[in-house]
């Protein structure tokens, strides 16, 4: 509580106000952050100003080293996004007389970096009218179109910047190394990952009297190279948000239900990467059954939506990054976010009680046991299915 009590005396007093109330909304529920502590709390000018409304983040103190130094590389990677990756990427988009598209993400107030105090403090986009979906529901194509097209204008910032600026993209990113590939240590991908996809394979393959173990054997086998996947150093084109799911999207819709807008939120796996990454991450994790049998025409889509946002630098998207060398990418790191998005959907649906409480005890458990089991082997069927057909 200190913390706030200090930030709020702070900001009231940039803001000339003497009298106002701090109060606490509550807590994000358990397995929403394993890296830190999320709280929603308030501040509440006496002066008849308009309450004020913020999320704090604040870093899970742990005695573990290898967990410890995890935490503190995805806190320093999303202090680093929010104090120089953001404020470049717009200082860019002014000096080339670009309209601004970078409202995709909350505002930032406050950053500490000291070790064991990592924490950050954003405003509350509910009170804007955003909200998280449900999450054990997936996203339909007008919610999918929406979420391409705002990745198509984050990523076309890091496409513009290295044609037009490269020494200065360069300089800003040089030291945007993956992160995730840091949880390795604590995270076991054979014995949660690779046990899990074994799972869900097997069962598909009894019940369907199918073949997708074949098929899937390869990714089960080189699991740990699949999940912590090291990007080819001429692939890393672009600043990925790194985690790409429902859990990290905030969605503005108008009065008939249908999505105006999109917030990112969560930019702690933020790094140099390929854009198929944040997309096979994204399609594959919230996509419904059209958007999985039809993922080449989602790709397409946001590759126009892409092509789109270039033509505003007079950059010519085929240049830069053409759908055959997205196509190209996708079925070179697309299993990557493949088994990724078998993790995401059981988390997505998977009760409180089911939930592990710490990252380092997350490990493979019978799926067939799950509340939701019907449901998970459903959007997991379709998932292997379409991902099998299509791509191995």
């Amino acid at each position: 509580m200190d913390d706030l009590s200090t930030f709020a005396e702070k900001l009231m007093s940039e803001k000339g106000v003497e009298n106002y109330n701090l109060t606490l909304e509550g807590l994000v529920k358990k397995g929403e952050n394993y890296l830190g502590e999320v709280l929603f709390f308030n501040i509440l000018p006496k002066n008849g100003d308009k309450p004020l409304h913020f999320v704090r983040k604040k870093a899970k103190f742990v005695n573990n080293t290898e967990e410890r130094e995890c935490i503190r590389k995805v806190y320093q990677r999303e202090s680093y996004m929010y104090k120089f990756v953001f404020p470049a990427l717009k200082d860019f988009t002014n000096r080339q007389r670009i309209k601004s598209t970078l409202f995709f993400s909350p505002k930032v107030y406050s950053i500490h970096e000291e070790e064991n105090q990592e924490m950050l403090i954003f405003e509350n986009m509910k009170y804007s009218g955003y909200q998280l979906l449900d999450k054990k529901l997936p996203m339909d194509k007008d919610r999918v179109s929406l979420v391409l097209e705002t990745y198509a204008k984050f990523h076309s910032l890091s496409f513009a910047m290295s044609e037009l600026e490269p020494e200065t993209f360069k300089d800003l990113t040089e030291n945007m190394t993956d992160v995730w590939g840091k949880f390795k240590l604590i995270l076991d991908a054979s014995n949660y990952f690779g046990a899990l996809l074994k799972d869900v394979v097997s069962k598909h393959d009894e019940d369907n009297n199918s073949n997708l173990m074949l098929k899937y054997k390869p990714i089960i086998d080189d699991i740990e190279n699949v999940v912590y996947v090291e990007v080819d150093e001429c692939d890393r084109l672009v600043i990925c948000h790194g985690d790409s799911w429902s859990n990290n999207m905030l969605f503005k819709d108008n009065e008939e239900k249908a999505p105006q807008s999109v917030c990112l939120i969560d930019f702690q796996m933020s790094s140099m990467s390929t854009p198929a990454l944040d997309l096979s991450h994204y399609l594959l994790s919230t996509g419904d059954k059209e958007v999985l049998y039809n993922i080449e025409e989602y790709l397409k889509l946001y590759h126009d939506f892409l092509s789109d946002s270039l033509k505003l630098f007079k950059i010519d998207v085929d240049k830069v990054f053409s759908y055959e060398k997205l196509m190209k990418h996708w079925r070179k790191y697309g299993k990557t976010g493949l088994v990724i998005a078998v993790s995401n959907i059981q988390m997505s649906l998977a009760e409180l009680e089911e939930i592990p409480d710490e990252l380092n005890s997350i490990i493979h458990t019978n799926t067939s046991e799950m509340r939701n089991a019907d449901l998970f082997n459903k959007r997991i069927g379709d998932l292997l299915i379409s991902f099998a057909e299509k791509f191995l």
